[in-house]
């Protein structure tokens, strides 16, 4: 398994990278390609302290933390805890469901 934070580049040399976010889209967009061709498996993430990641990774002012990716092989589930896997099958509320909600 392998966790990949993926930063947006926020200036360069020219000032504000105006494009510093569709460069992230499309860089992420072809490593998960690419892994997927491979064999591997991914899930993007976005719900992080951001703060606490570029402290830990002390990375530069202009860098900022976007997303964290998960990328592995299909594992084995004989060695999973039944509380884990009761988690990942039980049903999770549709987005339609959630608006109908509002309403």
């Amino acid at each position: 398994p392998l966790l990949i934070l993926a930063c947006v580049i926020t200036t360069n040399v020219e000032g504000k990278n105006i494009y510093a976010f569709y460069d992230l889209g499309a860089a992420v967009l072809s490593l998960i390609i690419q892994a997927q061709s491979l064999g591997y498996y991914s899930r993007q993430m976005a719900l992080f302290d951001k703060q606490k990641a570029k402290g830990f990774f002390k990375l530069e002012k202009n860098f900022e933390p976007y997303i964290i990716i998960a990328m592995g092989r299909i594992g084995d589930y004989k060695n999973v805890s039944k509380q884990v896997i009761d988690r990942e099958l039980d049903p999770r509320p549709r987005k339609t469901d959630l608006v109908k909600e509002l309403y």
